[in-house]
């Protein structure tokens, strides 16, 4: 059976129709079955209701707000993601939760290979327990999975639209690997190799540190 998920790409929506579909995807996300879910609806909603005043203004002639606006629809772009993110990861598939949580799901499509197997990623360093993530030559994805492996059973995932992943809350200070794959309907690709790295609580580091 093909793995099915909800996707994450808002990019062929408009501003009345990506509002639309924001509102519709936190009344999915606010089914019980979503509370652990991350950023919550109560988080999100706010914000889109912001968005939908900001652009009802604009569509009266009020043009001085289109980049707070844009600013806005990036910062809920985010938020969206990171809940799909979390939908994807819980479902595992299972179309009877997908179809609950407001997002637009895959297709099934039948001539497209696993995703194949990128080089082994690169890491840059943010600060703050944060790092970026990178790899190349992972192809026939329709998203990306990460994981990271530390110490005392430390053993976080995280997935999104793009084999660049900016990879928050992790363990300052202590040696980690990290590998990220491919994801399509027919399941995930081989993991790259693991690159082994420490978190800083600074971005003053080489900024590809491994250990």
């Amino acid at each position: 059976m093909k793995k099915r998920y909800v996707l994450l790409n808002y990019t062929r929506f408009g501003y009345d129709k990506f509002i639309s579909k924001a509102k519709e995807i936190q009344t999915g996300l606010s089914n019980g079955i979503f509370n652990t879910v991350q950023p919550t609806p109560a988080e999100v909603t706010p914000l889109i209701t912001e968005l939908d005043n900001l652009w009802s203004q604009i569509k009266l002639g009020n043009k001085l707000l289109i980049p707070q606006r844009d600013a806005l629809k990036v910062t809920i772009i985010s938020m969206l993601d990171r809940q799909g993110a979390a939908v994807n990861y819980m479902a595992a598939g299972d179309m009877s939760i997908l179809v609950q949580s407001g997002f637009d799901i895959s297709k099934v499509r039948e001539n497209r290979p696993t995703p194949t197997q990128g080089a082994t990623p690169k890491v840059k360093q943010e600060g703050g327990g944060t790092v970026i993530l990178s790899t190349k030559g992972i192809d026939f994805e329709d998203f990306i999975e990460a994981e990271v492996d530390g110490p005392d059973g430390f053993c976080k995932t995280y997935s999104g639209k793009h084999s660049k992943m900016k990879i928050p809350n992790l363990p300052i200070g202590v040696s980690l690997k990290g590998r990220m794959r491919g994801v399509n309907g027919h399941g995930p690709g081989e993991w790259t190799d693991s690159v082994s790295f420490i978190a800083y609580g600074s971005a003053q580091h080489d900024n590809n540190t491994t250990v």
